[in-house]
């Protein structure tokens, strides 16, 4: 039949040495859709988590409740990975996931599009902070964020980064540039990861209660606020 059984993709991944999964996992062959509904996917192995290669073509993955799909292993181990521009990959709905790794790239992406639409993921290497979403040599596949809450260790290496309804919130400065064709996350050389949120980041202005102690002046020409003896421009920098 076109629906896997979700105990039949749980009890496989059980059977396999190293892994230990629980939850709810089905795939439609017909939509090249898999659900993950409360799932947790812990390996141990030397594999990948989820791998893409150039049969795949355009694939979904709904999310419903909280998930997780994590790799234990020390060595080079990829989460999502992605091998050829004709890929295209969809994470969207009303649940969350986080993909995690301990050394290497939670999401290599060598090629294709990793789309997330409408949802909440985090993509992260919990021992470095260089590995994220990201390709390690060149300009690697796509990131395209709609209406999206995204956590990344980083965010490197891509041949297009796209936010619509969706802002870069950290680091603090962090700025998307593109340098000859090569797209990345400019952390400011933090070490925090990158978070992209549908709620943009207020400014230092906007954050100011203006009280009775709050005083607006023009100071040289510029309008500014004090507050507890520190000025604040109208940008929201504070005047030194």
């Amino acid at each position: 039949t076109d629906e896997v059984a979700a105990s039949g993709i749980v009890d496989t991944l059980n059977k396999l040495d190293g892994v230990t999964a629980t939850g709810t996992i089905t795939y439609n062959s017909a939509t090249k859709t898999m659900t993950l509904n409360n799932a947790s996917v812990i390996a141990s192995n030397a594999k990948r988590l989820l791998a893409f290669s150039s049969w795949a073509g355009e694939v979904s993955i709904v999310l419903e409740g909280s998930n997780t799909l994590k790799n234990t292993n020390s060595g080079y181990v990829e989460g999502l990975y992605s091998n050829t521009y004709q890929n295209q990959i969809t994470i969207s709905g009303a649940g969350n996931l986080t993909i995690s790794v301990l050394n290497w790239y939670p999401a290599f992406l060598m090629g294709g599009r990793l789309i997330i639409d409408n949802t909440t993921v985090s993509i992260i290497c919990e021992n470095y902070h260089q590995y994220g979403i990201g390709y390690n040599s060149g300009a690697g596949g796509e990131l395209i964020c709609n209406k999206a809450n995204l956590t990344a260790t980083n965010v490197s290496s891509l041949s297009n980064i796209t936010l619509t309804d969706c802002y870069l919130v950290q680091p603090t400065g962090a700025e998307l540039v593109n340098e000859d064709g090569t797209w990345y996350v400019d952390k400011k050389g933090s070490e925090a990861p990158v978070v992209i949120s549908t709620e943009s980041k207020p400014t230092q202005m906007e954050n100011i209660v203006v009280e009775t102690n709050a005083v607006k002046r023009i100071v040289n020409g510029q309008l500014v606020i004090e507050r507890d003896g520190r000025v604040f421009n109208a940008s929201g920098a504070e005047v030194k």
